[in-house]
């Protein structure tokens, strides 16, 4: 835990010297779990926080998209580009974690594995982005079945 001989007065003209220590300064008051949001695969703390939702979020948010392999879309080319958009967010971060655990190990490839992580990221909101600008460039040609009032929604009594 930091103490107060840790810190200098901000105003006696002194610089701040703060100590930092990872192991110590980042556990959870009342227990001794590590950080959850630790970027560490192989240290011995928590790795549900972080690298939990690397691997959840990126599967559903794709996996919802991917419920759209059947849908129409305006030409070919847009519903080639939908399907490999949300198979690419899907896979990008669980396949990123998957190389660093066999990386890890390896001390000359950490640079590698930064660059792996900028990659998978920058395509990744790629394709985000192409998705939510495709949801709404599709609406120039729905099918004609959108526009249909549907027959159990006059039995709702509205003012």
């Amino acid at each position: 835990m930091l103490s107060h001989e840790h810190f200098k007065a901000p105003m006696s003209g002194e610089p701040q010297n703060i100590r930092i220590n990872r192991e110590e300064d980042f556990r959870f008051p009342g227990n001794n779990m590590l950080n959850p949001w630790s970027t560490s695969l192989n240290s011995g703390d928590s790795t549900g926080g972080l690298f939990g939702s690397l691997l959840v979020l990126p599967l559903a948010y794709g996996g919802v998209h991917l419920s759209a392999w059947n849908f129409e879309f305006p030409t070919a080319i847009e519903s080639l580009l939908w399907k490999l958009s949300a198979i690419i967010i899907a896979i990008s971060f669980p396949t990123w974690l998957t190389i660093t655990a066999f990386l890890e190990t390896l001390t000359r490839w950490h640079k590698f594995n930064d660059y792996l992580f900028v990659l998978s990221a920058v395509v990744s909101m790629v394709c985000r982005v192409y998705i939510v600008i495709e949801a709404y460039v599709s609406l120039r040609a729905v099918p004609i079945g959108v526009y249909w009032t549907p027959a159990w929604i006059q039995m709702i009594p509205h003012v």
